[in-house]
């Protein structure tokens, strides 16, 4: 027969070799958890560079559209870009909404251009190129002329 007291050692060692292996898994599960977190921020890293080199050529069709004499031709191209235009959509890319005589926005617009005006200042006085955002981040700020 046990005594009480080698017992109640018996019964601590056990509870103490639970409570480390119960100590290991949650170091584990934590590793496991934070290696899934860097694992999509890499992917979601590498997505925004490959999206926004896909952004000048969203630019050129529009442009080539625009130049396009040929009927036939820029129905193709007209198609091309809405296929383009649908696919950064499905993968939550969206234009930054800029209208003119709107407030400049330093976080959503870059002004290269200031014009004299005796209106509102630091407004959006033309709009030269559109910028486009992916999860809330910027991939390209809308390029725009603003007033003082």
């Amino acid at each position: 027969m046990i005594s009480k007291k080698k017992y109640i050692e018996k019964v601590k060692e056990n509870i103490l070799l639970k409570i480390g292996i119960l100590e290991k898994i949650e170091k584990k599960n934590l590793e496991i958890e934070r290696n899934k977190y860097m694992i999509l921020k890499n992917n979601d890293d590498e997505k925004f560079k490959i999206f926004k080199s896909i952004i000048p050529v969203l630019d050129s069709l529009e442009i080539s559209i625009l130049k396009c004499n040929d009927k036939s031709l820029k129905e193709g191209l007209q198609i091309t870009l809405n296929i383009l235009i649908g696919i950064l959509r499905k993968n939550n890319i969206v234009n930054i909404n800029t209208v003119k005589n709107s407030l400049y926005n330093p976080h959503y617009h870059e002004a290269i251009v200031r014009v004299k005006s005796y209106g509102k200042k630091n407004t959006i006085y033309n709009i030269l190129q559109k910028g486009y955002i992916y999860l809330n981040k910027v991939l390209r700020p809308t390029i725009v002329c603003i007033t003082f």
